[in-house]
């Protein structure tokens, strides 16, 4: 590594990269959900496999990086449609008829708020998230009642 300066600027590409993919990661989950972020990695799976058939059929056929469509790819590709229609359905843009679907209160200005968040009283607000006043966690410590800002 030290003899190299071309694999010091890998590994350190390689460092920013990890470090603004879960920077990143972190936004996702804090302004939508944990259960989103988990979807748009899966997505992110589908690009990877998009661009490598698209290496292989447009770029170079005879390089191993890229991926041929072979028989199993149509069932892979069932599995992504699955997978979309999954994030269509969550994110409720698709509705299907003679399901119950609860109306859409909770969530900020934006609409873009955990529902996790909402529930523990945790409100984004532009100066930064702050605790909402009606809602207080408890704790049970000891015979006493102490809150969470008290811990």
């Amino acid at each position: 590594l030290k003899n190299s300066w071309i694999v010091q600027a890998i590994a350190l590409a390689d460092l920013v990269s990890c470090l603004v993919y879960n920077i990143v990661g972190m936004k996702v989950t804090e302004a939508m959900s944990g259960v989103m972020r988990t979807m748009l990695e899966a997505t992110r799976t589908l690009m990877v496999w998009i661009f490598n058939l698209g290496w292989h059929y447009f770029v170079n056929p005879s390089s191993t990086f890229g991926e041929a469509w072979t028989a199993w790819s149509y069932l892979e590709l069932f599995g992504f449609a699955l997978l979309i229609l999954g994030q269509a359905t969550y994110g409720a843009k698709l509705k299907f008829p003679g399901f119950y679907y609860p109306p859409e209160t909770l969530g900020s200005a934006n609409g873009f708020t955990s529902p996790a968040a909402v529930l523990a009283g945790v409100m984004p607000s532009p100066a930064g998230r702050q605790r909402a006043s009606s809602v207080s966690p408890i704790y049970e410590t000891a015979g006493s009642i102490a809150s969470i800002e008290d811990m």
